[in-house]
């Protein structure tokens, strides 16, 4: 699944680990269009966001899968990304 974006000329930031704080700023320099993770990641960025309002202007969906999420876990982070969620 990871090549079919590289076919069409996608670029693919893969982060060594997950940091949430580094997470919102890899997101403002590199300006991805989407992301996956699993709900964990999800709410660990609603935690963390303490308020801060990060540019995800890039983003036109995101992937949440490999676990359920509840449905507001799921509003909560469409609202903070301004993108739709894809379970």
């Amino acid at each position: 699944m990871l090549e079919l974006p590289l076919q069409v000329g996608a670029q693919l930031t893969i982060l060594g680990g997950f940091y949430a704080t580094r997470f919102f700023d890899t997101v403002e320099r590199q300006r991805p269009t989407y992301f996956s993770a699993v709900p964990t990641i999800y709410a660990l960025l609603l935690s963390k966001a303490e308020g801060r309002r990060p540019d995800m202007s890039s983003l036109r969906f995101a992937v949440c899968g490999a676990a359920p999420a509840t449905r507001e876990l799921l509003a909560a982070a469409e609202e903070f990304l301004d993108a739709p969620i894809l379970e």
